[in-house]
């Protein structure tokens, strides 16, 4: 029984000054059970992909009919010109919103365990759509009637000109700030309290 004490006493000595060093800090917080490990930020590559698989939000459209109107001056047969009228009603929808597609990394930077600070691209027409039911040919004269690439390029452009017609309203204006509220309220579900969307 008298050998046993030396060697019971050795190893409360020895558990002693473990937990003396572990409680002073001092061991390497792998081997030390009582050293709070410090917070590790990991996630940002997996809330860029998380974020990107939103890719497009559509946040604004804009709906307009407006009319076209194209005269072609076409050679007479003998003398002179005739003058051939096309007129079209147009009915269109542009669709505004933010392409979330090319979101960087870098363009996501968690602060701490509940602050986040993202950045995203400024809204943008995204989709502009004017369906063949959306075109009514009011007026075709002469040349229009024979001339189906005529017209389409007509229809064309005028898709464009719907697109030119909603950039000069405030539909990208209010775009953005859809975006952002709705970026807010992701990044809010995914556990983040402070929350600041910027535009690049």
């Amino acid at each position: 029984m008298h050998k046993l004490i030396k060697p019971a006493l050795f190893l409360l000595v020895i558990i002693g000054v473990f937990l003396g060093l572990a409680f002073s800090g001092i061991l390497p917080s792998a081997i030390n059970p009582f050293k709070k490990k410090e917070m590790e930020i990991t996630e940002t590559a997996l809330k860029v992909e998380d974020v990107k698989a939103i890719a497009q939000l559509f946040t604004q459209q804009y709906v307009n009919e407006f009319i076209v109107k194209k005269v072609h001056k076409t050679k007479g047969f003998l003398y002179g010109y005739s003058t051939d009228q096309l007129i079209i009603i147009a009915k269109g929808t542009c669709f505004a919103g933010t392409d979330l597609s090319g979101l960087k990394q870098e363009d996501i930077k968690i602060l701490d365990s509940l602050s986040v600070e993202i950045t995203i691209p400024k809204a943008k027409i995204l989709q502009s759509i004017i369906n063949p039911s959306g075109f009514n040919i009011f007026v075709s004269e002469g040349y229009w009637d024979d001339n189906y690439k005529a017209v389409q390029k007509v229809k064309l452009e005028a898709v464009k000109t719907l697109e030119k017609m909603a950039k000069n309203t405030a539909i990208l204006k209010k775009a953005d700030a859809k975006s952002i509220e709705i970026m807010e309220k992701f990044m809010r579900s995914v556990g983040y309290s402070n929350v600041n969307v910027k535009l690049k």
